[in-house]
């Protein structure tokens, strides 16, 4: 192979790539809003919700929270996504028990990883969550050890428009119909 077809094989096989990249993302979009399902009927914790966003293989999404909010990031080929989540705020790191010195270390760092899979023509997300544990000490605040625990299975399921305008209420146990006593 000489030099001149290297140099042209080498440029369209990188713009191959990218354009196969942006009409995968178009063909499996994950753009929208998304519900965690409980993982068990009587989880009785509000809603949470996650929206995300998307340009060809690039996901980026933000999760509101109390004090804060959690911000996701990361890569999707084919069904197959891989998220990063950061949490953000310094008041809602101190309500999962950090210290504030700690807490204002702490915002904006990685607490956990997605790894995702689009099923059911589009209408869930299933795959595992692997949360961070970080070991602290009080006196004086510092940490002392960062380790990945072990992968937990975790769900999401597509809200529709119509959902997004309804006010957020309680879940339904699974088996039990709405309205009718739990």
């Amino acid at each position: 192979m000489d030099d001149t077809v290297l140099k042209l094989a080498v440029p369209a096989l990188l713009l191959a790539a990218v354009a196969l990249g942006l009409l995968v993302g178009f063909l499996f979009n994950v753009g929208g809003t998304w519900e965690r399902i409980p993982d068990n009927a009587e989880d009785k914790a509000p809603r949470e919700r996650l929206t995300l966003g998307q340009l060809g293989p690039f996901v980026r999404g933000r999760r509101d929270v109390t004090g804060g909010w959690q911000e996701y990031s990361g890569l999707m080929w084919g069904r197959q996504l891989k998220l990063t989540r950061r949490d953000f705020g310094v008041v809602a790191l101190k309500r999962a028990n950090f210290p504030e010195p700690l807490a204002k270390e702490l915002d904006g760092d990685v607490f956990a990883e997605l790894r995702l899979e689009l099923v059911e023509q589009g209408t869930m997300l299933q795959g595992t969550f692997t949360p961070q544990k970080i070991d602290f000490l009080l006196a004086p605040p510092r940490i002392t050890q960062r380790y990945w625990m072990p992968a937990v299975p975790r769900s999401y399921r597509r809200v529709t428009p119509a959902e997004l305008l309804e006010p957020q209420r309680e879940p339904v146990p699974v088996g039990v119909k709405e309205g009718e006593p739990a």
